[in-house]
């Protein structure tokens, strides 16, 4: 996983211009794709990018944004934020 990190780290860099920030999450295909993971689909295809192999964003939304698409990328940041700030 150090990999994952010094890669994010690089690319947080060279497009800080662009974002305040890369992060780089490993995802199983079968969730991903799972159509009752709802809100991890509207993170999927609102806010990643893909950069390598099928971009599994094109298959979901468009989303109507809600509240409880909120909350859900709020928990999501939250998980990732703690995460990060423990390790």
């Amino acid at each position: 996983m150090s990999e994952f990190k010094k890669t994010a780290e690089e690319l947080s860099q060279n497009y800080r211009s662009l974002v305040r920030g890369v992060g780089i999450a490993v995802a199983y295909y079968d969730d991903t794709v799972t159509p009752s993971n709802y809100y991890e689909n509207a993170f999927l295809k609102e806010l990643c990018v893909c950069m390598y192999g099928e971009d599994l964003g094109e298959r979901f939304g468009p989303y109507k944004l809600t509240s409880e698409i909120a909350v859900s990328l709020m928990v999501i940041f939250m998980k990732l934020l703690n995460g990060r700030l423990k390790g």
